[in-house]
């Protein structure tokens, strides 16, 4: 029986969604446990130096906490999980935690943080969510909550079919869509004379557009949030700061070792008293939520406008 959303209006809509969702820019890198392992020593220098904050890991455990989505007896999975911090997060929580992850790297640092922090009822594992066999894994419908976070592991809607397989109750993904940084905006100004403007995740914010609607028209209830977080911190310009500020604040034409050598000189110049400066910024993160099950059928909303 043909249910109102497989209708051919609604299909074409699927479709436009659908590609937006499969869409993979040329520009785009080639996600590759190559590429992350060098990513997992950038994050965990990082980490060691205190440039990543707790913010995101403790935003997504109390909205989570706060919607009931975390329950002790639930089991939870992150999809491209990293250094394993949201699985440690999520532990404190849950019955089980399982983080997936393509960089061999990035699972040995996970691990090594669950056991600094006395995790027991966690674990981490190197997958290719892209190639992984559910069947194979046990993984279909094994979790309560399956979690993921600005990774490019959920590339499509195949991925995203794979990531609900998995659930047998909740999914959520969380993506970025802009950036202020204020010393950004400056240097942008001051050193390269460009027109400061805010870092619009685009790949980020097309994929939080484009997974809405798919879910919607798939029959899902998809329930949205939005989160600005403020940061103020003092940083002490040096060398691994200002490659840091060049690699990941500065488009790619600019990401060179000349233009790193022109911020350090810029930001020792314009430290206080103290030999530090201020990096004072703005990120907006978009959450999408929904349950496995409840889905239901969607009319056919171009007939709709049709008859009026």
């Amino acid at each position: 029986m043909e249910t109102p959303f497989e209708t051919t209006a609604n299909r074409e809509d699927l479709a436009y969604f659908a590609a937006l969702q499969n869409a993979h820019p040329a520009e785009a890198p080639c996600h590759t446990a190559k590429l992350w392992d060098r990513r997992a020593e950038e994050w965990q220098k990082d980490f060691v130096n205190n440039r990543k904050g707790n913010f995101r890991v403790n935003s997504a455990l109390n909205y989570l906490t706060a919607r009931g989505v975390l329950q002790p007896e639930y089991d939870v999975v992150d999809i491209g999980c990293g250094p394993g911090r949201f699985v440690a997060a999520f532990a404190q929580k849950a019955r089980t935690a399982l983080g997936l992850d393509l960089s061999p790297k990035m699972v040995a640092y996970g691990k090594e943080y669950l056991k600094a922090q006395g995790t027991q009822n966690a674990d981490l594992q190197v997958c290719d969510f892209q190639s992984l066999d559910l069947d194979a894994a046990g993984w279909r419908g094994a979790f309560d909550l399956v979690f993921s976070s600005m990774t490019p592991a959920i590339h499509g809607t195949a991925g995203l079919e794979k990531l609900i397989a998995m659930s047998r109750a909740w999914c959520c993904n969380v993506s970025h869509l802009y950036k202020r940084n204020a010393l950004r905006e400056r240097v942008l100004q001051e050193v390269l004379g460009r027109d400061p403007q805010p870092i619009l995740h685009g790949r980020s914010g097309l994929y939080f557009y484009s997974t809405f609607n798919w879910l919607y028209l798939m029959g899902y209830c998809p329930e949205t949030s939005y989160e600005v977080h403020h940061q103020e911190v003092r940083i002490t310009p040096d060398e691994d700061y200002a490659a840091f500020f060049t690699s990941h604040m500065l488009d790619e034409e600019d990401q060179r070792e000349e233009v790193a050598k022109e911020v350090l000189l810029w930001l020792k110049a314009h430290a206080g008293p103290d030999g530090t400066i201020l990096e004072e910024s703005d990120t907006c993160y978009a959450r999408i939520l929904w349950d496995v099950r409840q889905k239901t059928s969607r009319q056919d909303y171009r007939a709709m406008l049709q008859e009026d």
